[in-house]
């Protein structure tokens, strides 16, 4: 029996996605769906759309697609739903696309003000924090930047941030050295993307707390000896795990149905939002998240 095939867009290709393709696969594994991943190298929402196209001209039976602009894949989304294609997005929404579906991240700003709040939770409610920026220009950086900066501003601490590192790490160190070498009363440093925390620990070596985002496998390193105090986590395998239930429930039972049974309103789609609970992850956690994506071979 032919397996279903989804064609799956990423924003771009680095290490965040294995935690949420893990939770595809798992979840394509027990449903029968057969996954094709494409993402351009970088953030690229023309590039995105390409790639859509292309696997909607290959026959994939579904998109699934990560907003890295909202307002950016209204075209593309059209062309699959009059073809016939259902369109799901994931990590990041585009709600005015006309996809039908979306599980991903509460809105990045309110990401941000969970982090702040915990930080303030920590102690840092003076000094100065210095934010490192992956992108001046992704809505998910911005959000998760001024939700941050919001409470942290509010609790009495001077936000110092780095201009957009275009997810170069490389340059991501040279920008938190030289930030950091030229700040006194320095009290804690954090990062938007998921690589800012080896970064960040790199650069001050325990001389403050250092805070982020999302669980690479070296982050749980690092959250595991202390040098990393805690990270955010928005449950990304969960991520795949749900769009992919999602996708095959909507190519057995139509798009109605599919959404009437998790409570959804089919005439209302933008609405039609699963956000999976975040959780603040500090080194007591680690044991348990190993034990977690282990069982998916994501964590040596």
């Amino acid at each position: 029996m032919r397996r279903p095939v989804i064609g799956v867009t990423e924003k771009n290709q680095g290490e965040y996605w294995q935690f949420v393709n893990a939770g595809w696969r798992q979840a394509a594994d027990a449903l029968g769906l057969e996954l094709r991943f494409d993402a351009p190298p970088s953030e690229d929402v023309e590039a995105q759309r390409a790639l859509m196209r292309a696997q909607l001209a290959d026959g994939v039976d579904a998109l699934a697609f990560v907003a890295t602009r909202p307002d950016g894949f209204d075209d593309i989304v059209g062309e699959a739903t009059a073809a016939g294609v259902p369109v799901i997005a994931f990590d990041l929404d585009a709600p005015t696309s006309g996809r039908s579906y979306f599980v991903g991240m509460n809105t990045p700003i309110e990401v941000g003000r969970a982090l702040g709040r915990r930080m303030v939770t920590d102690g840092i409610t003076s000094g100065v924090v210095y934010l490192a920026n992956g992108s001046d220009a992704a809505p998910g950086a911005r959000g998760k930047r001024d939700g941050l900066v919001e409470v942290l501003s509010r609790a009495g601490v001077r936000v110092v941030e780095s201009v957009g590192d275009h997810e170069d790490e490389e340059l991501s160190l040279r920008l938190a050295q030289e930030a950091v070498a030229q700040v006194s009363n320095l009290t804690a440093v954090v990062g938007v993307y998921g690589y800012h925390p080896a970064v960040l620990a790199a650069v001050v070596d325990g001389a403050v707390p250092v805070y982020g985002y999302d669980l690479l496998p070296k982050t749980l390193d690092l959250l595991e000896t202390g040098r990393v105090r805690g990270v955010v986590w928005i449950r990304e395998m969960d991520f795949g795990i749900h769009a992919a239930a999602a996708v095959s429930d909507i190519l057995r039972l139509g798009v109605t149905t599919a959404l009437e049974i998790r409570g959804m309103d089919p005439d209302r789609w933008a609405d039609n939002r699963h956000i999976p609970a975040s959780a603040y992850i500090t080194a007591a956690e680690v044991p348990q998240m190993r034990q977690r994506y282990s069982a998916v071979r994501t964590v040596p």
